[in-house]
């Protein structure tokens, strides 16, 4: 039995303390992300004739595949019944979060020659464009009372 006035940190999912700590560390798999997302972005570029938005889509998916991964075991610490079904509830959670990640970078790459020359540039613009709306739905709709 806890002492009176303890709660576990699942019993007030959207506490201030929690959700700090919860995005702090879903900001740094966001981190990782990027890294991933750029180091796979450059990888493909070549594979795909230099088209920055296949390639800027096959980079997301590997992103987002492993940001799954992450927030699942870092971020929340979740207990999913079935693996398959809680990554599929997050990529589809955290589509429009990732619309609006591969328009911005779209936009950066066709408004910005610095962007155009330097991809990163439009990767990041992507990324903090969906931050706040990929937490809130990840936390509200995948990984629920946590």
């Amino acid at each position: 039995m806890r002492p009176s006035g303890v709660r576990r940190h699942s019993e007030h999912p959207w506490s201030w303390s929690v959700t700090a700590k919860q995005f702090a560390v879903f900001s740094f798999v966001g981190i990782v992300a990027f890294l991933i997302d750029t180091g796979i972005l450059y990888a493909a570029l070549p594979l795909f004739a230099g088209n920055f938005a296949i390639a800027r889509a096959l980079s997301w998916f590997c992103a987002v595949s492993c940001t799954w991964a992450l927030n699942y075991q870092l971020t929340f610490r979740y207990q999913a019944r079935y693996l398959p079904l809680s990554w599929l509830k997050y990529v589809m959670a955290n589509l429009l979060g990732g619309s609006i990640n591969y328009a911005v970078s779209l936009a950066t790459v066709g408004l910005s020659t610095a962007a155009r020359d330097r991809p990163v540039l439009a990767v990041a613009a992507g990324s903090l464009a969906g931050l706040v709306f990929n937490f809130v739905a990840s936390k509200a709709f995948v990984f629920r009372g946590q």
